[in-house]
């Protein structure tokens, strides 16, 4: 299926070896602007081109999408925005007013750990969807036997522009779409239906409903938070925080496969860290792997957005989205020899959230033989 994928890609598009075009989200607008009325397919591709210098956040690319002229278009602004997950915002979205003083920020830093504690650790039992959408880039290697200048010789192969004799990478491209229920029971989170093709098939993440966030917090809290800036939200100013931790304080995992088995790490990170002021709520965390020598080729980052949603008859706060981001040697490759690289990308959305419980009716002697078959389980 994923070379099938590729030989399709390469059929139906002409790509050339061309720098992105580096452009604000404000430009972004303008192009869509003045795109009204092209075709899907157009629209897409000149999307495509671009790459972003600014964050774009979820309401802008909600808005976008909303507007889009069909489902290429909003593939490739969701790839857009996705690749701009760790940038910074664009001034606009920044707030304009002083930050807190050392008393105001040492209550934010108060109801955040009260949030983890109180909260976060006694979520009720429930499932939900996790809705994945895959990217990844894809290694073209060719060789020209003969030729003594090799990496800047071309040629065409079904209308495809390819450096012969040099590793080139079609661009980032959707890989693959799955949805699966995750549970999440007495404090774990639990994949009910993951497959061994699941298991197999390119970049995973876990522990967003928990784990994650009470790993970075507790991380980043022991070690010193620097302040950044208050960003609009749709409720409000949001305290946004810059954080380091050392590899002697880090207890986040990245694993990537390799040729002996699996390589696990402990590395430093950093990343921000978004937090309602009044409640102490996480809206947002970014997490960048520091890998070590000789694996600083490697590269990992997660970005997990958070928001209200209804359980029962009460309003918990929940992942909405995420981001995941790997880029990790090709098989065979060397870590220590400036290896090539590919690049793997997660959008994943959480949606469909219910209690997870099952009824019973236990029947009274009255009703135990009256011929009538037991009512079922709901």
């Amino acid at each position: 299926m994923r070379r099938s994928a590729i030989l399709f890609l390469v059929v139906l598009l002409s790509v050339t070896v061309h720098a992105a075009q580096l452009v604000t989200v404000d430009q972004i607008e303008r192009v869509l602007v003045a795109s009204h009325g092209e075709s899907d397919a157009k629209l897409a591709e000149q999307i495509s081109s671009l790459e972003a210098t600014e964050r774009i956040d979820t309401p802008t690319l909600a808005r976008w999408q909303a507007a889009a002229p069909g489902d290429r278009t909003r593939e490739a602004l969701a790839l857009l925005a996705d690749t701009s997950v760790f940038l910074p915002l664009p001034a606009s979205r920044i707030v304009d007013q002083p930050p807190p003083d050392a008393a105001s920020l040492q209550q934010i830093v108060a109801r955040t750990i009260d949030y983890l504690t109180r909260v976060l650790h006694n979520l009720p039992n429930f499932m939900a969807v996790r809705d994945t959408t895959q990217f990844e880039d894809s290694p073209m290697r060719e060789r020209l036997e003969g030729s003594a200048d090799a990496h800047q010789h071309m040629h065409s192969e079904d209308s495809v522009q390819l450096i012969v004799g040099k590793p080139w990478f079609l661009p980032l491209y959707l890989s693959g779409q799955k949805a699966m229920h995750v549970t999440y029971r007495e404090g774990h989170e639990i994949q009910v239906n993951l497959s061994r093709n699941d298991v197999d098939a390119g970049l995973r993440s876990r522990g967003e409903f928990g784990p994650v966030l009470a790993v970075v917090i507790g991380d980043a809290f022991r070690q010193k938070l620097s302040w950044d800036h208050w960003e609009q939200s749709a409720a409000g100013p949001v305290a946004t925080f810059r954080y380091a931790v050392p590899a002697g304080g880090s207890h986040y995992v990245v694993e990537y496969p390799a040729d002996a088995g699996v390589n696990r790490f402990v590395p430093p990170y950093h990343g921000e860290i978004a937090i309602d002021p009044a409640t102490g709520v996480v809206v947002r965390l970014t997490l960048i792997a520091d890998m070590p020598p000789p694996f600083e080729h490697v590269q990992s980052a997660l970005a997990v957005e958070y928001g209200p949603v209804m359980l029962g008859d009460r309003t918990y706060i929940c992942p909405l989205r995420s981001v995941n981001l790997a880029r990790e040697p090709l098989a065979g490759e060397s870590e220590a020899n400036a290896p090539m690289l590919r690049t793997f990308l997660n959008d994943v959305s959480f949606t469909n959230y219910h209690l997870f419980r099952a009824d019973a009716h236990i029947l009274g002697s009255a009703h135990a033989d009256d011929g009538q078959p037991p009512p079922q389980p709901r």
